[in-house]
């Protein structure tokens, strides 16, 4: 189907490419009437995690008490953390200039956007009419299971009525389709494929555009094939 057909598209994890590819892809379509700000956006989170999230809830998902910090995030702006299921959110626990640890303050803006979102996939899967695209993006070193795979899109068709296509994409060969609901799809790399990942300058441009934001000329061809 191509992206006009669906009301919502949400990332299910877990690169931030995935984000920035929807956001550029849906840009282009007028009027822009899809929904595409889902709780997992930006954030590196394991198939496992999703659904354990979708079984039991977002209660437990970047609460307080179950986060670790990382680091600094870019120029200082933002931490980076990490929850107890091993989540990892990069951009959005934004930081005060001064602060050396996480404030309430942006603890509380932090639970603002993550709030919003969370609203935004809940609406998304109660009314029947809808027709949501969900994108997986696996981890490259972490390669997803298909019938985990399968196993989400059954958990899926349990918790909505609505419309619903769950998109698998790796990079290089796509994985076997064992699920109806779930098609398989790839794109390539944005950076050589003899670079091992824990060496990727996600801020350099290796040919085919800056790397964190993926190779958009292959993410042209993955749309046209869903």
């Amino acid at each position: 189907m191509p992206l006009s057909y669906y009301t919502h598209v949400f990332t299910l994890g877990c690169r931030c490419e995935t984000s920035y590819q929807v956001a550029r892809a849906l840009a282009s379509l007028k009027p822009a009437t899809i929904d595409a700000s889902g709780p997992f956006d930006w954030c590196g989170i394991t198939l496992s995690t999703v659904i354990k999230v979708f079984r039991e809830g977002f209660a437990e998902y970047f609460a307080p008490n179950r986060v670790q910090l990382l680091e600094l995030g870019f120029n200082g702006e933002t931490w980076r953390i990490t929850d107890a299921d091993g989540s990892r959110s990069w951009h959005h626990l934004s930081r005060n200039p001064d602060d050396e640890v996480i404030s309430a303050e942006s603890w509380f803006r932090f639970g603002q956007w993550l709030g919003k979102r969370i609203q935004s996939l809940e609406y998304a899967l109660s009314r029947n009419e809808h027709r949501i695209l969900f994108l997986r993006h696996e981890d490259p070193d972490e390669p997803d299971d298909c019938y985990v795979l399968a196993e989400l899109a059954e958990l899926l068709s349990r918790r909505t009525t609505a419309t619903f296509d769950v998109v698998a994409i790796a990079y290089g060969e796509p994985r076997p389709q064992i699920h109806p609901r779930v098609k398989n799809a790839f794109v390539d790399r944005s950076w050589p494929e003899d670079l091992p990942i824990s060496q990727v300058n996600w801020g350099v441009d290796y040919g085919f555009g800056t790397a964190w934001c993926g190779n958009s000329v292959s993410w042209d061809r993955l749309w046209e094939t869903i």
